[in-house]
């Protein structure tokens, strides 16, 4: 069983509902992301929570081109329970790095948009037995690496667009450190991932200049 909800919050810019990807508009925007899963395995069951935010701020400098730093927050939850006990973990990370989008128009108002971005982020995480009263020691990972996803993006009104991103296809680096023995492990990721954990959808809000 697995249920997603993703949202983007708000995303404020300097311009009019047609103009809206004009050369000089600056964009802020934000995103939340709730992700949660119960799973089934051979020797053990659990579930787990991920939550997300993402916000970012960005520049046309060019008409229909859009470039920007974008950051990362999320924290993560996983219970899991096998026949040696169970255990909890808790998992944070921060990122950031820079982004590119271009909007293609459809329509007046609807635009087909191509994101790329490279992005660089630290984190750490901690497991416990349930019958421990606190967590041991713990990892830290530090993780880069590159992504593209296409979306579409509707502008309902003067201030109000409508958009949804789908899927992602990317490539990452990472590279965890166990503490106290400062034991390190290396993994490297590729995928096309078009799963509605990879999608999301949301608002956009403009403010004209």
């Amino acid at each position: 069983m697995k249920t997603l909800f993703a949202a983007t919050l708000f995303v404020l810019s300097s311009a009019s509902a047609f103009a809206q990807t004009s050369s000089g508009t600056v964009v802020v925007s934000g995103s939340v992301g709730f992700a949660q899963q119960a799973y089934e395995r051979t020797n053990f069951d659990g579930n787990s929570t991920n939550i997300q935010v993402f916000p970012s701020i960005g520049y046309f400098y060019k008409d229909r081109l859009e470039v920007g730093i974008s950051t990362g927050f999320s924290f993560g939850r996983n219970t899991s329970k096998s026949e040696d006990g169970e255990y909890i973990s808790k998992s944070y990370n921060i990122s950031a790095g820079p982004y590119i989008r271009k909007y293609l128009p459809i329509t007046e108002k609807l635009f087909f948009t191509a994101s790329a971005g490279l992005s660089a982020g630290i984190g750490s995480a901690k497991t416990k037995a349930f019958q421990n009263e606190s967590f041991g020691e713990p990892s830290r990972s530090f993780t880069y690496g590159i992504s593209a996803a296409p979306g579409l993006t509707y502008f309902a009104t003067e201030k109000l667009g409508l958009f949804v991103s789908i899927g992602q296809v990317y490539f990452s680096r990472s590279t965890t450190r166990l503490e106290p023995t400062d034991t390190k492990s290396t993994e490297t990721y590729f995928n096309a991932d078009v799963s509605p954990s990879s999608s999301s959808i949301g608002l956009r809000y403009l403010i004209n200049r």
